[in-house]
């Protein structure tokens, strides 16, 4: 399996930070269950907002996947 992409989009930063940690989260069960392998070397989080700063330090921002923070 190849180039697989998460989308989701709510009113904050916040939220898309909690569900993409949610869907990264059910991913890696997939992974296990159905003999799938992710390369989090490759893997990217992109946020498109419109504040003019943002924190990128502050954790409600963060995602992470096993030992990765993004």
């Amino acid at each position: 399996m190849d180039d697989i992409d998460l989308v989701v989009s709510s009113k904050s930063i916040e939220e898309n930070c909690q569900l993409l940690q949610k869907l990264a989260e059910d991913l890696l069960i997939e992974q296990s269950q159905n003999c799938m392998q992710f390369d989090v070397e490759k893997t990217e989080l992109i946020h498109f907002h419109s504040k003019r700063t943002l924190d990128l330090k502050n954790e409600e921002y963060a995602v992470k996947v096993e030992e990765t923070i993004f």
